[in-house]
């Protein structure tokens, strides 16, 4: 018993929408991955706090705009390895009341650098996400316990009262020796009381407090008073300047980077991050492509499921099959042979118009008869009795083509 083959059945979605989801999907995927990998750095900077991204009034965003203005190298540092590419480059540390003096400690430049302490605690602006709206004085105490004592644990935060204008004095035997630096007006000016033998004074202020200081035999300065380069302070013209040749005498020349992993903004190593830098890009771009035509051959090869076919066919034809599968199962093809004759004889009996009241006997004659009158070769009778007498399957075939050639002869079907 066989079933007819099986068709491909149709599916919910045509070919066109199936391509385009698969399309969508795999290009939102890849960007899901590359938004999840550099997160980091589309994050909103500008949170109001004391580092270069920052546009806050205790920012110093307006400082890296102005070197950059001046034509001074300038770069912001995401990576807790600042000389990793071997440049000498001054590096600037901007602290807050909350950042981790072990990782301070452990930034550490081939060039200089410079740590500007925090002075300011300040309060959110909720109408203008990114500013503050209030500004108090940090508690000093906390400023040498949560940062300076990272750096020197004996020397200690003074302040003067009121807002006045600031004049800097360089120190004899620093880079600003001389040197005379007019700045704007500060209020409630933070020095360093001091300080000890392990630093020596670079600017000092009008009652000799140190403002700069620099730790003996190694180029780290301290200042003291972060109005002097934050966005606050640098509103005031003489301020800028001030800064300007703060910085100017500072990095001598090399490039300066301000660094603002101690806020929170550091670009963290990751496998994700590295498929889509080079030169790992290359391999992920292989990939994909890869994989593209993977799903191409697929769908070109394969194409719909198809249609599963019922275990027992219906039908006419199934019913005709089925019995032919029945006399193949028994072997006994060569005895449908006369039964293939009779069909025939009865097919072009009609379809010549032969009287309807004759036995086969007289019937066979008739068209012997008939078959001669037309120049028909081949005999009727002579062609059944060898359908009739057919011993296999290859003369049963035989004999049946001989018959169904005979009978487009005598019925003209194929002219």
């Amino acid at each position: 018993m066989t079933a007819p083959p099986p068709s491909r059945a149709a599916g919910p979605f045509s070919s066109l929408a199936v391509l385009w989801m698969v399309v969508v999907g795999g290009v939102s995927g890849v960007l899901f991955l590359v938004l999840t990998a550099y997160a980091p750095d589309l994050r909103s900077a500008s949170n109001g706090g004391s580092h270069a991204l920052s546009k806050s009034a205790i920012g110093f965003a307006a400082l890296a705009e102005l070197l950059e203005g001046e034509g001074a190298p300038v770069v912001i540092s995401r990576t807790l390895h600042p000389d990793l590419e071997g440049k000498e480059r001054l590096l600037v540390l901007t602290p807050g009341l909350d950042s981790d003096p072990h990782a301070m400690a452990a930034l550490k430049a081939s060039g200089p650098e410079l740590i500007v302490l925090p002075k300011w605690t300040a309060i959110a602006d909720e109408d203008h996400p990114g500013w503050v709206s209030r500004l108090d004085l940090a508690p000093a105490d906390l400023i040498e316990t949560s940062v300076f004592q990272a750096f020197d644990h004996t020397d200690h935060i003074e302040r003067r009262p009121g807002r006045a204008e600031t004049i800097l004095t360089g120190a004899p035997g620093s880079f600003a020796a001389g040197s005379k630096i007019v700045a704007g007006r500060i209020d409630s000016l933070q020095s360093i009381a001091g300080p000890d033998q392990d630093w020596a004074s670079v600017l000092a202020d009008g009652y000799g407090d140190t403002v700069l200081a620099k730790l003996a035999g190694k180029e780290i300065y301290i200042l003291s008073d972060p109005d002097l380069l934050n966005n606050r302070g640098l509103a005031q013209l003489a301020n800028a300047r001030e800064a300007s040749a703060l910085i100017d005498g500072l990095r001598a020349g090399r490039p300066v980077a301000f660094d603002v992993t101690l806020a929170g903004f550091s670009r963290t190593r990751s496998l994700l991050r590295l498929a889509f830098e080079p030169p790992f890009l290359a391999a992920t771009l292989c990939a994909l492509a890869a994989a593209a035509l993977m799903g191409l051959h697929a769908a070109t090869r394969f194409g719909p499921p198809l249609r599963l076919a019922p275990a027992f066919a219906f039908g006419k034809r199934a019913l005709a099959d089925n019995s032919a599968a029945l006399v193949r199962l028994v072997r006994r093809e060569h005895r449908m042979g006369q039964g293939y004759g009779a069909l025939t004889r009865t097919m072009t009996a009609r379809a010549i118009g032969t009287p309807r009241d004759i036995d086969d006997d007289q019937l066979d004659a008739l068209l012997d008869r008939l078959g001669r009158a037309k120049g028909v070769s081949a005999a009727f009778s002579e062609l059944m009795r060898e359908a009739r007498e057919a011993k296999n399957v290859a003369a049963l075939m035989t004999a049946a083509g001989k018959l169904y050639q005979w009978r487009g002869e005598m019925t003209r079907e194929r002219r």
